[in-house]
């Protein structure tokens, strides 16, 4: 496995791993942790997309703005219209 395989797929993991949990805090009934839920599911939009951009062999800043990360994309030619409507769900 070269080395972009094995950050595409650690960042993969990694965006599941976010995903688990932000489902995991939903089913608190009472209480539920909203602010905690929308973290999780930032930061996994973001590693989705950062893998998806190493993939294809895109450089991009250090940055947790998905509008950024999608943006590169929409360069690449991979258009991404929810873009500015996560990153205003998700400063």
């Amino acid at each position: 496995m070269s080395a972009t395989d094995a950050f595409v797929r650690q960042r993969v993991d990694k965006a599941e791993q976010d995903f688990r949990s932000a489902e995991r805090l939903l089913s608190i009934e009472e209480d539920c942790p909203f602010d905690h839920v929308t973290f999780h599911a930032q930061q996994c939009a973001e590693k989705y997309l950062k893998a998806l951009l190493v993939e294809r062999g895109t450089d991009f800043p250090r940055t947790h703005s998905l509008r950024i990360l999608t943006q590169l994309l929409e360069v690449g030619g991979l258009p991404f219209r929810l873009a500015s409507t996560l990153t205003r769900c998700f400063r």
